[in-house]
């Protein structure tokens, strides 16, 4: 009993973290326009030609696009494991 119960709250870890991946990375990916301009400008206007912020903006967008696409190719070879055990 305690094994399904743990099972149950792994299970729902693992969509609510993949969802909020996904989520995370179409929201930084369809604003990456504004907030590229936005960041820049802050970076420019503190004389910072570096641009720390725009860099670390652009780091999240890979970020997120390396972990969906990691979670993406961990369901394809699980899922497929997981469909031909039925």
């Amino acid at each position: 009993m305690a094994s399904t119960r743990s099972r149950k709250s792994a299970v729902g870890r693992r969509v609510a973290s993949i969802s909020g991946v996904c989520l995370l990375w179409i929201v930084l990916l369809a604003s990456a326009p504004v907030w590229i301009i936005a960041a820049g400008l802050y970076d420019s206007v503190r004389l910072k030609f570096r641009f720390p912020h725009v860099r670390l903006l652009a780091f999240g967008v890979l970020w997120a696009t390396l972990e969906g696409g990691g979670c993406g190719c961990v369901g394809c070879f699980f899922g497929q494991e997981w469909l031909w055990s039925w």
